[in-house]
């Protein structure tokens, strides 16, 4: 009886997913992963879906389960499943991305460890570092910037500081590095985290302004009494 009233349930939630087949391109799995549904998931997959199907919007289920917050799904794609972590969707954004702006930490450990890219730009040239520094997620801009060095030892100073520059001074298309997003925020935690990693003051966006062009008169102030101390 237990068994029946099992497979009954199951069924009914299968057929809820499917009566949601057409909204948005989505396949029961897609929403199986969105309801954080894993034993579901499991069962749809060994049905022969595709862990890696995308809806409309190029989304697939290991990145619906990120942005719903579904940590259990997700980590099964990526660990048990190995999906595909550099996936892109139609506004050019990563699982990485959303992971940085949810403040998902776990998550991108597992993403940068199964071979996520940390430098993808999104259609407005945002990298997941602008999103964890624009959402004041410091931990993952920390890890972001950490695991790039990790992955690229190159075991001498000047090497280290190259690779410190690539991922840190990325600019969005109107030509901002993460520092401009941290400086124009007021944020002087997250300004010093960058200048730490190398970031450079230096640099000009599209309207020519430096960081500390964009930082309110307080943090401009600090961060060049930083500067000097350096």
């Amino acid at each position: 009886m237990a068994k029946s009233r099992l497979l009954t349930r199951f069924y009914c939630e299968l057929f809820k997913l499917w009566t949601q087949y057409l909204q948005a391109g989505r396949n029961p799995l897609h929403w199986a992963a969105c309801g954080g549904h894993l034993e579901l998931v499991k069962v749809l997959l060994t049905r022969g879906f595709d862990k890696d199907c995308k809806d409309q919007s190029n989304w697939t289920p290991l990145m619906i389960a990120i942005s719903a917050g579904r940590g259990n799904v997700a980590s099964y794609l990526i660990e048990q499943e190995h999906a595909d972590v550099n996936v892109i969707n139609s506004t050019g954004q990563c699982c990485l991305h959303y992971c940085a702006s949810k403040n998902r930490l776990q998550l991108v450990k597992q993403l940068l460890d199964a071979g996520a890219k940390p430098d993808v730009k999104d259609w407005g040239g945002v990298t997941p570092l602008h999103r964890a520094i624009a959402t004041e997620n410091l931990d993952i801009a920390k890890h972001l910037l950490d695991h790039t060095i990790t992955e690229n030892d190159v075991g001498n100073e000047e090497g280290c500081n190259k690779l410190f520059s690539t991922l840190v001074d990325l600019t969005d298309k109107q030509g901002q590095t993460p520092l401009h997003y941290a400086c124009e925020e007021g944020n002087f935690q997250a300004a010093t985290l960058l200048m730490n990693y190398g970031a450079s003051i230096n640099h000009k966006d599209t309207d020519g302004r430096t960081p500390i062009d964009v930082a309110p008169d307080h943090l401009r102030m600090n961060l060049l009494k930083l500067l000097k101390a350096k």
